[in-house]
């Protein structure tokens, strides 16, 4: 019967000394070795300190999640409008999404599956006719057709809605 091959995560935190890890630690380096091509990208020189960052603020709030607002992945909606989804609850259909307009950029009339809670964080939006500033709460209902939004500057806007 052949011996089991070691899982990292195993290896790291079975509690052995270092001295009994030898074998196995030199074994994983050999099974990883082979994943290091010659056209294997190289990082980028900051990402241990991204990583480390980001391990010590997740550990030092434990039950919490802490995204930067310039961390993370923006995707690009339409024409000078951006969305960053930063949580996704599956179990209760809905999502958490930062969402970034250009002056003039508009959002068209749509309508949503559940209650759509907005913050308007920096910048003004025309909704409905009215200008908002930051600070502004703005809850769309379900089911009820959203006017447009218009960005009237720069704006960047919190939502809380269905996925």
């Amino acid at each position: 019967m052949s011996k089991k091959k070691p899982h990292l995560a195993d290896l790291l935190f079975d509690g052995s000394s270092d001295d009994d890890m030898s074998p196995d630690l030199l074994a994983m380096e050999t099974r990883l070795a082979a994943l290091h091509g010659d056209a294997a990208e190289t990082p980028s020189p900051d990402l241990w300190d991204r990583i480390e960052t980001r391990i010590d603020r997740d550990a030092s709030a434990p039950g919490t999640e802490t995204i930067p607002l310039e961390e993370g992945v923006w995707e690009i909606l339409t024409e000078g409008i951006e969305r960053k989804v930063v949580q996704i609850d599956s179990a209760a259909g809905l999502q958490s999404y930062f969402i970034r307009m250009r002056s003039g950029a508009v959002f068209p009339i749509h309508q949503h599956d559940a209650d759509e809670h907005c913050v308007i964080l920096d910048g003004e939006l025309e909704i409905g006719g009215h200008v908002h500033g930051p600070g502004t709460f703005h809850l769309a209902r379900s089911g009820q057709p959203h006017v447009p939004i218009t960005a009237r500057s720069d704006a960047l806007f919190f939502i809380r809605g269905a996925i």
